[in-house]
Parts: structure tokens; C-alpha cells; sequence
């Protein structure tokens, strides 16, 4: 994770083989992150007022992110009012 000046504020790691798409809900309360192996991804959902300082290991189970699709990849989507596209 980065700041707004390019400096590391903290780390989510990837759940997955490949990271590859990250998206803010519309109101900037969570993030998510999708990794993907083949055919099957991962996203996971973590609370943006706990960024600074993060430090999420890839591989491993946290209570710092809740999962929120253990099967798709993702490669575009929206944010809305209430939920995810």
C-alpha cells in the first residue's frame, strides 16, 4: 500500500499465485484485492481505515481481511452504493 506520495504505508499480500486487480468501495471504507491461479481467484476485503500499518502475509489466513469470493478471477469492476460489480 502506498500513500498519496508514493511511500509504503503497509502490505497486503497476495492470497493467491498472481495479484493483479485492487478496487475501493464507492464510500472508501474497503478495499478489495483478487490474485488468480488458472481458472480459480481470490478476493479478499480489507478495511481501509486499517491501511496504515497493515501487514497482511501472502498465503495466510488473517483477521485482518475477510474473503469475499474464493473461486473467480477478476479482471474489471464498479463500485456502487451497495455493492460490487
Amino acid at each position: 500500500m502506498l500513500d498519496n506520495n508514493g511511500n509504503e504505508i503497509g502490505k497486503v499480500g497476495s492470497q493467491s499465485e498472481y495479484p493483479h486487480y485492487c478496487l475501493f468501495i464507492k464510500d472508501d471504507s474497503q478495499l478489495i484485492t483478487n490474485s488468480c491461479h488458472f481458472y480459480n481467484g481470490m478476493t479478499i476485503g480489507v478495511d481501509s481505515n486499517k491501511l496504515d500499518g497493515i501487514n497482511i502475509k501472502a498465503w495466510e489466513d488473517s483477521d485482518e481481511y475477510i474473503y469475499l469470493d474464493e473461486e473467480m478471477r477478476v479482471y474489471a469492476g464498479v463500485a456502487t452504493k451497495n455493492y460490487y460489480t
